[in-house]
Protein backbone atom coordinates (compact mmCIF):
# COMPACT_ATOMS: atom_id res chain seq x y z
CA UNK A 1 0.00 0.00 0.00
CA UNK A 2 2.81 2.39 0.90
CA UNK A 3 4.63 1.48 -2.32
CA UNK A 4 1.57 2.43 -4.36
CA UNK A 5 1.30 5.76 -2.53
CA UNK A 6 4.95 6.57 -3.22
CA UNK A 7 4.52 5.61 -6.83
CA UNK A 8 1.48 7.88 -7.21
CA UNK A 9 3.29 10.69 -5.47
CA UNK A 10 6.24 10.28 -7.87
CA UNK A 11 3.87 10.54 -10.83
CA UNK A 12 2.37 13.70 -9.34
CA UNK A 13 5.82 15.32 -9.03
CA UNK A 14 6.60 14.39 -12.64
CA UNK A 15 3.36 15.97 -13.88
CA UNK A 16 4.02 19.15 -11.87
CA UNK A 17 7.56 19.35 -13.28
CA UNK A 18 6.30 18.96 -16.85
CA UNK A 19 3.66 21.65 -16.30
CA UNK A 20 6.26 24.02 -14.81
CA UNK A 21 8.81 23.47 -17.60
CA UNK A 22 7.40 26.12 -20.02
CA UNK A 23 7.40 28.75 -17.27
CA UNK A 24 10.98 27.89 -16.29
CA UNK A 25 12.10 28.14 -19.94
CA UNK A 26 10.32 31.49 -20.32
CA UNK A 27 12.05 32.76 -17.19
CA UNK A 28 15.44 31.58 -18.49
CA UNK A 29 14.91 33.41 -21.80
CA UNK A 30 13.83 36.55 -19.93
CA UNK A 31 17.18 36.53 -18.09
CA UNK A 32 18.96 37.26 -21.40
CA UNK A 33 18.46 41.03 -21.34
CA UNK A 34 20.28 41.89 -24.59
CA UNK A 35 22.58 40.50 -27.29
CA UNK A 36 24.92 42.35 -29.67
CA UNK A 37 24.00 41.11 -33.16
CA UNK A 38 26.38 43.36 -35.10
CA UNK A 39 29.52 45.38 -34.38
CA UNK A 40 31.19 47.27 -37.24
CA UNK A 41 34.09 49.73 -37.13
CA UNK A 42 34.58 51.66 -40.38
CA UNK A 43 37.92 53.51 -40.56
CA UNK A 44 38.35 56.48 -42.93
CA UNK A 45 41.41 57.92 -44.65
CA UNK A 46 41.82 60.73 -42.07
CA UNK A 47 41.98 58.25 -39.16
CA UNK A 48 38.45 58.87 -37.87
CA UNK A 49 36.53 55.65 -37.15
CA UNK A 50 32.75 55.17 -37.11
CA UNK A 51 31.56 52.54 -34.60
CA UNK A 52 28.13 50.92 -35.02
CA UNK A 53 26.47 48.54 -32.57
CA UNK A 54 23.21 46.74 -33.38
CA UNK A 55 21.66 45.16 -30.28
CA UNK A 56 18.68 42.85 -29.81
CA UNK A 57 16.99 43.78 -26.50
CA UNK A 58 14.44 42.04 -24.26
CA UNK A 59 11.53 44.52 -24.21
CA UNK A 60 11.19 44.13 -20.42
CA UNK A 61 14.76 45.36 -19.84
CA UNK A 62 14.82 49.01 -18.67
CA UNK A 63 18.45 49.70 -19.64
CA UNK A 64 21.55 48.11 -21.15
CA UNK A 65 25.28 48.86 -20.86
CA UNK A 66 27.69 48.68 -23.81
CA UNK A 67 31.48 48.96 -23.86
CA UNK A 68 32.92 52.03 -25.61
CA UNK A 69 35.68 51.44 -28.16
CA UNK A 70 37.70 54.64 -27.97
CA UNK A 71 36.52 58.09 -26.86
CA UNK A 72 32.98 58.58 -28.20
CA UNK A 73 31.76 61.70 -29.99
CA UNK A 74 28.84 62.56 -32.25
CA UNK A 75 26.70 59.90 -30.54
CA UNK A 76 23.36 58.71 -31.95
CA UNK A 77 21.19 56.07 -30.20
CA UNK A 78 17.89 54.95 -31.78
CA UNK A 79 15.30 52.21 -31.38
CA UNK A 80 13.78 49.97 -34.07
CA UNK A 81 11.41 52.80 -35.12
CA UNK A 82 14.16 55.41 -35.42
CA UNK A 83 13.21 57.11 -32.15
CA UNK A 84 15.98 58.77 -30.13
CA UNK A 85 16.87 57.01 -26.87
CA UNK A 86 18.30 58.64 -23.74
CA UNK A 87 21.71 57.56 -22.42
CA UNK A 88 24.44 58.27 -19.85
CA UNK A 89 28.19 58.04 -20.47
CA UNK A 90 31.01 56.78 -18.28
CA UNK A 91 34.69 56.72 -19.35
CA UNK A 92 34.41 53.08 -20.53
CA UNK A 93 30.68 52.45 -21.05
CA UNK A 94 27.37 53.86 -22.22
CA UNK A 95 24.13 53.12 -20.37
CA UNK A 96 21.15 53.22 -22.75
CA UNK A 97 17.59 53.51 -21.43
CA UNK A 98 15.69 51.24 -23.82
CA UNK A 99 12.10 52.21 -22.81
CA UNK A 100 10.61 48.94 -24.13
CA UNK A 101 12.64 48.87 -27.37
CA UNK A 102 13.38 45.47 -28.91
CA UNK A 103 16.27 46.69 -31.11
CA UNK A 104 18.86 49.40 -30.40
CA UNK A 105 21.32 50.99 -32.85
CA UNK A 106 24.23 52.83 -31.21
CA UNK A 107 26.62 54.82 -33.45
CA UNK A 108 29.45 57.24 -32.77
CA UNK A 109 32.74 58.60 -34.13
CA UNK A 110 36.15 58.32 -32.53
CA UNK A 111 39.68 59.40 -33.45
CA UNK A 112 41.44 57.89 -30.44
CA UNK A 113 41.92 54.32 -31.73
CA UNK A 114 44.18 55.21 -34.68
CA UNK A 115 47.63 56.75 -34.92
CA UNK A 116 49.99 57.54 -37.80
CA UNK A 117 53.74 57.01 -37.94
CA UNK A 118 55.10 58.22 -41.27
CA UNK A 119 53.05 56.47 -43.96
CA UNK A 120 51.82 53.70 -41.65
CA UNK A 121 48.50 53.91 -39.83
CA UNK A 122 47.91 51.67 -36.78
CA UNK A 123 44.51 50.73 -35.40
CA UNK A 124 44.44 49.55 -31.76
CA UNK A 125 41.20 48.34 -30.21
CA UNK A 126 39.70 45.91 -27.73
CA UNK A 127 36.55 44.20 -28.98
CA UNK A 128 34.01 43.20 -26.29
CA UNK A 129 32.29 40.90 -28.83
CA UNK A 130 33.22 39.56 -32.29
CA UNK A 131 32.99 42.23 -34.99
CA UNK A 132 34.16 43.56 -38.34
CA UNK A 133 36.73 46.24 -39.16
CA UNK A 134 36.42 48.03 -42.51
CA UNK A 135 39.66 49.76 -43.51
CA UNK A 136 39.94 52.75 -45.90
CA UNK A 137 39.62 52.16 -49.63
CA UNK A 138 42.73 50.87 -51.43
CA UNK A 139 44.59 50.38 -48.12
CA UNK A 140 46.97 47.44 -47.62
CA UNK A 141 47.40 45.57 -44.34
CA UNK A 142 51.07 45.32 -43.29
CA UNK A 143 50.70 43.90 -39.76
CA UNK A 144 48.16 41.93 -37.71
CA UNK A 145 48.64 41.04 -34.04
CA UNK A 146 46.49 37.92 -34.48
CA UNK A 147 45.02 35.87 -37.30
CA UNK A 148 41.54 37.18 -38.22
CA UNK A 149 38.58 34.91 -38.86
CA UNK A 150 38.46 36.16 -42.48
CA UNK A 151 39.70 38.92 -44.76
CA UNK A 152 37.69 40.04 -47.79
CA UNK A 153 37.28 43.08 -50.01
CA UNK A 154 34.11 45.13 -50.30
CA UNK A 155 34.01 47.98 -52.83
CA UNK A 156 37.78 48.35 -52.69
CA UNK A 157 37.91 48.34 -48.87
CA UNK A 158 39.50 45.50 -46.85
CA UNK A 159 37.02 43.93 -44.41
CA UNK A 160 38.44 41.95 -41.46
CA UNK A 161 36.24 39.67 -39.34
CA UNK A 162 37.71 39.52 -35.83
CA UNK A 163 37.03 37.57 -32.66
CA UNK A 164 36.62 39.15 -29.25
CA UNK A 165 39.86 40.49 -27.76
CA UNK A 166 42.64 43.04 -28.20
CA UNK A 167 43.82 43.78 -31.74
CA UNK A 168 46.53 45.84 -33.43
CA UNK A 169 46.27 46.35 -37.19
CA UNK A 170 48.73 48.38 -39.26
CA UNK A 171 47.99 49.49 -42.82
CA UNK A 172 49.17 51.92 -45.49
CA UNK A 173 47.09 54.04 -47.87
CA UNK A 174 48.65 54.72 -51.30
CA UNK A 175 48.46 58.19 -52.77
CA UNK A 176 45.75 58.49 -55.38
CA UNK A 177 47.18 59.12 -58.87
CA UNK A 178 45.59 59.27 -62.29
CA UNK A 179 47.41 58.30 -65.49
CA UNK A 180 46.43 58.54 -69.12
CA UNK A 181 48.20 57.27 -72.21
CA UNK A 182 47.89 58.47 -75.79
CA UNK A 183 49.22 56.52 -78.75
CA UNK A 184 50.75 58.76 -81.44
CA UNK A 185 53.17 58.33 -84.30
CA UNK A 186 56.13 60.62 -83.59
CA UNK A 187 59.57 61.02 -85.09
CA UNK A 188 62.28 59.02 -83.33
CA UNK A 189 64.26 61.50 -81.19
CA UNK A 190 68.01 61.58 -81.09
CA UNK A 191 69.93 60.13 -78.09
CA UNK A 192 70.75 63.70 -76.99
CA UNK A 193 67.06 64.66 -76.88
CA UNK A 194 66.23 61.43 -75.02
CA UNK A 195 68.89 62.23 -72.38
CA UNK A 196 67.63 65.80 -71.92
CA UNK A 197 64.03 64.59 -71.73
CA UNK A 198 64.84 61.89 -69.18
CA UNK A 199 66.79 64.37 -67.06
CA UNK A 200 63.89 66.84 -67.20
CA UNK A 201 61.40 64.18 -66.17
CA UNK A 202 63.64 63.12 -63.28
CA UNK A 203 63.93 66.71 -62.08
CA UNK A 204 60.17 67.18 -62.25
CA UNK A 205 59.59 63.95 -60.31
CA UNK A 206 62.08 65.00 -57.62
CA UNK A 207 60.53 68.45 -57.33
CA UNK A 208 57.04 66.98 -57.01
CA UNK A 209 58.20 64.46 -54.42
CA UNK A 210 59.97 67.17 -52.40
CA UNK A 211 56.92 69.46 -52.62
CA UNK A 212 54.61 66.67 -51.47
CA UNK A 213 56.92 65.83 -48.57
CA UNK A 214 57.17 69.46 -47.44
CA UNK A 215 53.44 69.94 -47.68
CA UNK A 216 52.72 66.80 -45.66
CA UNK A 217 55.35 67.77 -43.10
CA UNK A 218 53.97 71.29 -42.81
CA UNK A 219 50.47 69.91 -42.44
CA UNK A 220 51.40 67.88 -39.38
CA UNK A 221 53.58 70.62 -37.88
CA UNK A 222 51.20 73.52 -38.48
CA UNK A 223 47.91 72.74 -40.22
CA UNK A 224 46.31 75.98 -41.51
CA UNK A 225 42.95 77.12 -40.26
CA UNK A 226 40.07 76.83 -42.71
CA UNK A 227 37.26 79.33 -43.10
CA UNK A 228 34.99 77.17 -40.93
CA UNK A 229 37.73 76.89 -38.28
CA UNK A 230 37.92 80.69 -38.06
CA UNK A 231 34.12 80.96 -37.98
CA UNK A 232 34.01 78.51 -35.06
CA UNK A 233 36.63 80.48 -33.10
CA UNK A 234 34.91 83.83 -33.80
CA UNK A 235 31.52 82.44 -32.77
CA UNK A 236 32.86 81.04 -29.49
CA UNK A 237 34.57 84.39 -28.75
CA UNK A 238 31.27 86.20 -29.36
CA UNK A 239 29.62 83.91 -26.79
CA UNK A 240 32.10 84.78 -24.06
CA UNK A 241 34.56 82.01 -24.94
CA UNK A 242 32.27 79.07 -24.15
CA UNK A 243 29.27 77.32 -25.74
CA UNK A 244 27.74 73.90 -26.42
CA UNK A 245 28.63 71.97 -29.57
CA UNK A 246 24.93 71.59 -30.44
CA UNK A 247 24.56 75.43 -30.44
CA UNK A 248 27.62 75.67 -32.68
CA UNK A 249 26.14 73.25 -35.23
CA UNK A 250 22.80 75.05 -35.29
CA UNK A 251 24.31 78.52 -35.75
CA UNK A 252 26.74 77.42 -38.49
CA UNK A 253 24.23 75.00 -40.09
CA UNK A 254 26.82 72.22 -40.53
CA UNK A 255 26.41 68.42 -40.00
CA UNK A 256 27.33 66.78 -36.71
CA UNK A 257 30.28 64.89 -38.18
CA UNK A 258 31.76 68.03 -39.78
CA UNK A 259 31.42 70.05 -36.58
CA UNK A 260 32.98 67.27 -34.52
CA UNK A 261 35.99 66.95 -36.85
CA UNK A 262 36.65 70.71 -36.85
CA UNK A 263 36.40 70.87 -33.07
CA UNK A 264 38.79 67.90 -32.69
CA UNK A 265 41.24 69.57 -35.09
CA UNK A 266 41.19 72.84 -33.10
CA UNK A 267 41.51 70.88 -29.87
CA UNK A 268 44.65 69.10 -31.15
CA UNK A 269 46.04 72.54 -32.12
CA UNK A 270 45.41 73.57 -28.48
CA UNK A 271 43.02 76.34 -29.51
CA UNK A 272 39.95 74.74 -27.89
CA UNK A 273 39.07 72.55 -24.94
CA UNK A 274 36.04 70.27 -24.68
CA UNK A 275 34.36 68.65 -21.72
CA UNK A 276 31.30 66.47 -21.21
CA UNK A 277 28.36 68.03 -19.36
CA UNK A 278 25.52 65.54 -19.09
CA UNK A 279 24.88 64.30 -22.62
CA UNK A 280 26.36 67.39 -24.33
CA UNK A 281 29.84 68.61 -25.23
CA UNK A 282 30.83 72.08 -23.96
CA UNK A 283 33.49 73.89 -26.00
CA UNK A 284 35.66 76.69 -24.65
CA UNK A 285 38.65 78.66 -25.88
CA UNK A 286 41.98 77.35 -24.63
Amino acid sequence: METGFCKNRGHAFLIIALLALPFLMQHAVADVSFRVTQLEIAVYRDGVAHVRYVVSVNSTTPSISLTLIGEAGNIIVTDEKGGILRYDLTPQNIVIYTLGASRVVFEYDTSTITRKDGQVWTLTLSLPVPGKVILPDESSVVYLSEKPTSIEAKEGRPVLTLIRGTWEISYVIPLKTSTSTTTQTLPVPSPYVITIGATGILVVVLVLALTTYLRRRARFLSEPLSQIDNQILDLIRSRGGRMFESELRDLLAIPKTSAWRHVKKLEKMELLRTRKIGSQNEIELA
